[in-house]
């Protein structure tokens, strides 16, 4: 049997979809997931962590965190850290956070991830390119085999052609 493919593609994402996605994700995020996000400004990164946070069943209103880095939201079965990286200079600034501290009961979004990615373990990287109508190209590219394993659940639960 062939291994299972390390990405898929999502070509046309509004935000029904962009709502199905956050849905798929979140049934397989487990604490100590990290998940990269990156595109654009006016993307959707927020937008999609708003909605990764309601299939948690978080309750608090989720805000971007640029000027603050991160935010951290409690739910039941775990919680979420939502960091943003764009007004650091480098990881280094990021890893002085020590967000990983946290990672025993929560997951980890980070915004303009593709500024951290080296200083982080392996990821689910969510890459959304606006398409210029209101929807969005959106890549998932794993990093790792325990990421590979769950895309075809995510792809599955997202309507996505192999």
């Amino acid at each position: 049997m062939p291994a299972p493919p390390s990405e898929f593609t999502l070509d046309t994402v509004d935000l029904i979809r962009l709502q199905a996605l956050g849905d798929a994700v979140a049934a397989t995020l487990a604490a100590g997931d990290v998940l990269l996000l990156s595109g654009p400004l006016a993307a959707g990164k927020t937008t999609f962590v708003t909605a990764l946070a309601g299939a948690l069943d978080l309750t608090d209103p989720v805000a971007s965190p640029t000027f603050t880095l991160a935010h951290f939201y409690a739910g039941p079965r775990i919680g979420l850290i939502h960091a943003d990286a764009y007004r650091l200079d480098d990881a280094a600034a990021f890893l002085d956070l020590t967000l990983e501290d946290f990672l025993d009961r929560n997951a980890l979004v980070v915004e303009w991830g593709e500024k951290v990615r080296d200083v982080l373990p392996p990821a689910l990287h969510i890459d959304l390119t606006p398409n210029g109508d209101g929807t969005r190209r959106v890549v998932l590219r794993a990093d790792d085999a325990g990421w590979i394993a769950r895309l075809p659940a995510i792809r599955a639960a997202t309507g996505a052609a192999r």
